[in-house]
């Protein structure tokens, strides 16, 4: 049986997509803004913990770095009882700091 090595073709194609991972990568963070994807929001769309919030890009939510869920317990006791709308489940807000 006359058998060739096919492994050249596959690892030189594997290193070119890794390199275009690599690439695309690059081009994402240095034009975007990686910390959107990690930093939470509120109800309004507000980015906590973050500066220019607002149409008018004048709020500064710096200080209020932390989110707080108002009716995550409600949710927990009426899981399946239909007593709560679940629109209003999680409504949340931009806070200094939790709650005790």
């Amino acid at each position: 049986m006359n058998r060739s090595c096919t492994d050249p073709i596959c690892c030189i194609i594997f290193l070119a997509f890794i390199v275009s991972l690599v690439a695309i990568t690059g081009y994402a963070v240095s034009n975007g803004n990686p910390y959107a994807m990690i930093t939470p929001f509120d109800s309004n769309g507000n980015k906590c913990g973050m500066k220019d919030q607002g149409a008018d890009k004048k709020i500064d939510f710096t200080d209020y770095k932390y989110k707080y869920f108002y009716n995550l317990r409600s949710m927990a006791e009426s899981a399946g009882a239909g007593s709560v709308d679940p629109t209003e489940w999680f409504k949340s807000e931009c806070v200094k700091k939790c709650p005790a």
